[in-house]
């Protein structure tokens, strides 16, 4: 008896290495101990060296071998040949496995992804999924498909019933993320949805790892076994789980601890972790008092989202607060085509290192400047990454001015773009303007319209000191 039981799989994406050649772990057992061969062909042609190659020897039980230097690209059809030691052979034959990047899916609800259907990303045959049922398939939303998950945790966290979702909608940003990526690099793309809806960074906890299937971060990391333990990063989107109940004060002391799990469970200290800063949320009348709460932690989160950047290495922060809904709380499927494409201009900027691809916009500098012919201040808001110049449809708005308490102040009257620059027009005079505040995004359910030439949002920021 031989067999695989990680590693390889039809229709697979394998992660490719820096020399452009794939690696990926492969694990199983056999029955006797026997020498192992490879034969890599594609449209039906051997790979020259690759006529089954003498791979490694195995001993009876489990093993596992590193399956490596296969050019990115494809699709191939992979036989592995075990010739064991009492002269019985067996073969085993992968087919249509491509070798490109693969990427870790996670988070909540806007990455599973609720929105509508009907604007979700045509499929690329270069692009596949894992599933959550545990196949390949060229990538096609819903790609989380939480209902047939092998992991039981996506059904314990349902109540114990399997989760069901409107014909609709799920719609996210993972195929067209993948899609931009191909475009991108050239080489295919892989994605492995991990999401669930609703989720907060205590369901996240890596010390739940224990559980394994029974706890998303176990799940995840099953997934990443399961497919040669070797991802090019993890996209992330969660946060709005975590804005209420003093949740918000430790959101970035838990995302520091799940991103060293990650690097350390991947094996890659440098592991590239591109999130998005979680976008708008609109409540009902009936959830006032609840609003009020939340506005402050809400904001707050956001605000941490956008400082990760600066505290963990290799990290990458997508704005997300101009996106259109599709309800409540989610991003449209249109939409989430725009966030997928900024995903991964972010994600290669960060890879790639290259010049010609920069990284989300980012807040530079707040300068005062008085106006002498009317004593008013204006503030110079300055920002870097910028692709071109900022830009808006209509009127520029995004803005606020806040009291130290919090409060909304309402004095901002225009605000005028300039290349990097928004010049933001107040009606204060210079001695009512101390201790004033500054944000972008303010409140849960804002109208911000700035983007650059790229069609990148600015991102939520403050309430930062003027």
């Amino acid at each position: 008896m031989f067999e695989i039981t990680d590693g390889l799989a039809d229709h697979q994406v394998l992660q490719r290495d820096k020399k452009n050649l794939s690696r990926t772990i492969v694990s199983g057992k056999t029955g006797s101990s026997g020498r192992l061969y490879c034969k890599v062909s594609s449209g039906g042609k051997t790979i020259a060296g690759w006529n089954y190659k003498k791979t490694c020897r195995l001993g009876k039980g489990r093993f596992e071998f590193t399956l490596a230097g296969i050019r990115a690209g494809g699709p191939y059809e992979i036989t592995l040949r075990f010739a064991a030691d009492n002269g019985k052979q067996q073969e085993i034959i992968f087919r249509d496995i491509l070798v490109g990047d693969v990427w870790i899916l996670g988070g909540q609800s806007n990455m599973e992804g609720v929105g509508y259907l009907k604007d979700a990303a045509r499929p690329n045959p270069a692009v596949r999924a894992f599933y959550m049922y545990d196949r390949w398939a060229t990538a096609k939303d819903p790609i989380h498909n939480l209902g047939q998950a092998v992991d039981a945790v996506h059904t314990a966290i349902n109540g114990g019933t399997a989760v069901r979702r409107a014909k609709h909608v799920g719609a996210g940003p993972g195929v067209s993320f993948g899609i931009e990526m191909h475009k991108l690099t050239g080489v295919p793309q892989g994605l492995i949805a991990c999401a669930h809806g609703g989720t907060s960074m205590d369901q996240w906890d890596p010390k739940l790892k224990k559980q394994k299937g029974m706890s998303l971060y176990g799940a995840t990391v099953r997934r990443f076994i399961k497919n040669g333990s070797n991802v090019a990063g993890v996209i992330w989107y969660q946060g709005c789980s975590d804005t209420n109940d003093g949740n918000d004060k430790f959101y970035t002391f838990k995302m520091k601890k799940l991103i060293a799990a990650f690097r350390r469970d991947f094996n890659d200290s440098n592991l590239p972790i591109t999130l998005v800063q979680i976008s708008r949320m609109c409540l009902c009348e009936r959830d006032n008092i609840k609003a009020l709460r939340n506005e402050k932690s809400w904001n707050a989160v956001q605000d941490q989202q956008r400082l990760l950047q600066k505290k963990i290495k290799n990290v990458t922060v997508v704005p997300a607060i101009d996106l259109l809904m599709d309800d409540a709380i989610h991003i449209s499927g249109k939409d989430q085509q725009r966030l997928g494409r900024r995903l991964a201009q972010a994600a290669f900027a960060q890879k790639s290192g290259s010049k010609n691809f920069r990284k989300p916009i980012e807040l530079k500098s707040i300068r005062k400047v008085i106006n002498k012919l009317t004593g008013e201040v204006y503030l110079e808001v300055s920002f870097t990454n910028v692709v071109g110049a900022l830009r808006a449809e209509g009127t520029p708005w995004g803005f606020a001015i806040v009291h130290p308490d919090g409060s909304f102040c309402d004095t901002i009257y225009r605000v005028d773009l300039k290349g990097s620059k928004a010049i933001v027009r107040t009606a204060f005079g210079e001695q009512n303007s101390h201790n004033l505040l500054l944000q972008y995004g303010y409140g849960t359910m804002p109208y911000c319209n700035i983007t650059d030439q790229a069609d990148r949002s600015l991102p939520v920021f403050g309430p930062v000191k003027i």
